[in-house]
């Protein structure tokens, strides 16, 4: 059996760990292309902002930055990478 390596990164402050996870999903933007964007996001949090079409900040992977997400215009479903 492994033992998942943690590091101090994946701790929060309080001691907890921390449930970021990686997804792909794909959104149509306010100028009406279509962004498929690989992103960071809370796992915890993720699903309340599908359900309730949010418009999210995430870590946009890709580009090493933080970028918007919209909930209420995805395409598909958002798929976890990790």
């Amino acid at each position: 059996m492994q033992i998942a390596k943690i590091t101090k990164a994946r701790i929060k402050k309080d001691g907890t760990l921390d449930q970021r996870g990686e997804f792909i999903g794909t959104f149509i933007k306010a100028n009406g292309q279509v962004r498929t964007m690989h992103f960071g996001a809370s796992r915890s949090k993720i699903n309340g902002w599908i359900a309730e079409g949010k418009l999210a900040t995430v870590f946009d992977c890709a580009n090493k930055g933080l970028r918007k997400f919209n909930f209420a215009k995805l395409v598909g479903e958002v798929t976890a990478v990790n």
